[in-house]
This record gives structure tokens, sequence and C-alpha cells, in this order.
């Protein structure tokens, strides 16, 4: 395992690094040198700038820490700093000094250079003055300390610079860690990035969606709008329908009475033929009745036109209520359910029945029948009539609560 960075425990000798300074000092954490570390290797700044631009420290704060490595007053693009003070922090475990370099060696001679004087390996900076004894009885000499030899000073430097290694492969990892971290929040920019087009995405889809609901809303409003048009259009078929088969019946009953009297001339003819007597008033008689004849041939001429037109009309109307039908089974079908739904606890209906003479109303028991369903009904004589539920509403005469069943022919 890599040793953790001491930032200035085992520092060669120079000014210390910015970074170093500053964690010292307690400004600046691991965490935050490493990630400054790594932006200023990826963009080439200054390490300063980079901790100002993350917002690590502040810009006079950088500027006492370079004037502190400078070891003097400096003007820096910061600003002019004086440097921080002795540092507050308590001063880290003892150990050995750091051991100085060695002196080059003459490319001539290959002896070592003489060391340097103790005074220059151990220096200390706190001690104090040494005073001149007083006058008295000599005493021997204190012994010199022993001056380190090149071995040990090069296991010395060997050591440092395997602290320094560590120091390096420590800051490396956290380099790494950071990078990774970069890395990890760049992904998770991207995701937010995708994630607010996909929420701009689904507000568009949610417009769309309201505007084709708006329409399908208006359309519902318009079908049932035309489905109550085609309903009060059947009814007032249906009741055109009736009338024009009382016309119908009227016609056929004329008819009869034309035949009846073509009959009566044909008899009247016969005995102008036997008679002899009473010729003038005879022969008048067979005038008028010629007369009348012409006019009722006239008559059923214009009768048997009138017929004709009729039948036509009533074959288009025909034509007419079976799409009509079709329509109503259709939408019977859709709204059976409902509307049989409504009935389906009543004890009672009525039911609107066509028949030559006009509508009639008969009371059954139970619920209404369904629209578009079909009814059977006795019709006296022959066969049952089949009729079609055109729809089921109220009695076509006020007070009556019972719900009523429209009928039509099925055929």
């Amino acid at each position: 395992m890599a040793a953790a960075p001491d930032h200035g425990a085992l520092q060669p000798p120079g000014p210390p690094p910015l970074g170093a300074i500053l964690v010292r000092r307690g400004l600046l954490t691991d965490e935050q040198l490493a990630a400054a570390l790594a932006e200023a290797k990826r963009t080439g700044e200054p390490l300063g700038e980079a901790i100002v631009r993350l917002g690590f420290a502040s810009a006079a704060t950088v500027a006492q820490a370079l004037a502190t490595q400078h070891g003097g007053p400096l003007k820096t693009e910061f600003g002019y700093a004086v440097g921080f003070g002795p540092p507050v922090s308590p001063a880290p475990a003892a150990g050995p000094p750091p051991p100085p370099p060695l002196s080059p060696v003459p490319a001539q001679d290959a002896r070592p250079a003489a060391p340097a004087p103790a005074a220059a390996v151990r220096a200390t900076p706190t001690a104090e003055p040494v005073l001149s004894p007083a006058p008295g009885p000599a005493t021997p000499a204190p012994a010199a300390p022993a001056k380190p030899s090149p071995l040990e000073i090069a296991r010395q430097w060997q050591q440092y610079g395997q602290q320094v290694k560590q120091q390096r492969d420590a800051a490396v990892e956290q380099v790494k860690a950071a990078e990774a971290r970069v890395a990890a929040l760049e992904s998770k920019v991207e995701e937010l990035e995708a994630a607010e087009a996909r929420v701009a995405e689904l507000e568009a889809t949610a417009t769309v969606v309201e505007v084709e609901r708006a329409k399908l809303e208006r359309l519902e409003e318009e079908t049932e709008a035309r489905v109550a048009e085609l309903q009060q259009r059947i009814e007032e078929m249906s009741v055109a329908a009736a009338k024009r088969d009382q016309d119908l019946a009227a016609a056929k009953t004329e008819n009869a009475r034309n035949d009846d009297l073509e009959q009566r001339v044909q008899e009247l003819e016969s005995e102008l033929e036997t008679l002899t007597e009473a010729a003038a008033r005879v022969q008048m008689e067979k005038v008028a009745l010629e007369a009348a004849h012409e006019a009722m041939s006239s008559r059923n001429e214009d009768l048997e036109s009138r017929l004709k037109e009729l039948e036509a009309e009533i074959a288009r109307l025909e034509a007419e209520r079976h799409d009509v039908l079709e329509v109503a089974r259709t939408l019977g079908e859709q709204r059976r359910a409902e509307r049989h739904e409504a009935h389906a606890d009543d004890s009672a209906h009525l039911l609107f029945v066509p028949g030559p003479d006009g509508y009639r109303l008969e009371e059954h028991d139970g619920p209404p029948p369904a629209p578009g369903s079909t009814v059977e009904l006795a019709a006296g004589e022959g066969e049952p009539a089949r009729l079609v539920v055109t729809k089921v509403g109220a009695a076509p005469f006020p007070g009556e609560r019972l719900a009523c069943a429209y009928l039509v022919d099925a055929a």
C-alpha cells in the first residue's frame, strides 16, 4: 500500500509546493488538492488558477501561499501579498532531517568529496549562541561529533527516494481517483442532459396528446348531435310512412268503388239494349252515364297515375327506411346495453305498433326490448307480424311513466 503524502514532512531542499502550503495550513484538503492537480494537468493551467476556478480557495489565499513559497512579499496575478506567518498547526513528528545533497565528484578524481561541516548538516534555527566560559582551570575540549560517511548519506538519500516514490504513487492514485470521479460526473451530466431531452420530448408528446384529446371530444360531441338528428329523422319518416300508408289504403278503397261503377255501367248498357221503352229518357240517361263514364275513366287514369307515384314514393321511402333501420340497428347495438340496463328493472312497458289505420299502444309485462331487436306480435289472421325496435324512450303522451319501445315493420 502506498504511503499517504505528508505535504512537507519529507520534502527535498527548495521552496515547498503550493499545494503542500495550503494543505499544511488547513486551507485545502487532500481530495481537493488531488482534484485541482488533475484539472491543472487536463487544462495545462497553473495549479493556483485551477484551485481558484474550482472554488477550493479564494484568489487572496492563493496569493498569500505564493508569497509564502517565494519567501517574502510578492505581486502575483491574484494581487499583492506578503505571505503567511509562522504555521499554527502542530509540528510534525520529530525525525531525522533530510540529508544534504552530495558534493559533486570531479571527473579526474574518483574519490568522494569531503563532507560538509556538521554545523551545515544539522543546522538548528532555534539554537542559542554559545557563551564564552569564565576564566579558570583549563578543561579538555569536548569531542567533535562524528561525521556521517558517504555510504550513510547515500543510504539516507535512498530511503528519502523511496518515500518520495511512495508519495508520488499515492498522489498518482489520488489523481486517478479524481479523474475517475470527474469521468463519473461527466457521465452523470450526459445522463441528466439525456433525461432533460427526454422530458422535453415527453412534454411535446403530452401537448400533442392534449390536442388529440380535444379533437376526440369534439368529434364525440358531433357524433352525438348527428345521432340525435338521425333519431329525429327516423321519427319523422315513421310518421310520414304511416300517413302514406293511410293514403294508399284510401286510394285502394276509391279504386274498388271505381270498379263497382264500371260494372254498373255495363249493366246499364245491357239494359239499354233490351229496353225500348222510354227511349228519350234512356237515351238521355245513357248520354249522362257515358259522360259519367268518361269522367270516371279520366278519374281512374288520374288515380292510377297517382297510385304509381305513391308506389314509387313508397318504394323510395322503403329504401330510405331500410337505410335508416340499418343505421338504427347499428346505433341500437351500440346503445342497447346502456338503455336496456336503464329499464332492466321495469315491471311493464309499452309498444308503439304501426298498423293500417295508424299506430296503437300495447302494454306488456317486463322490461322493454332492446333497440335493434325483433318483436313478433299477433296481427289478426295469418302469420304473426315481425317488427324491429327502433328506440326505447318516453311514451308519446304526457303523464305516462312506462318506457315505450317504438316499432317498425321488419320487412
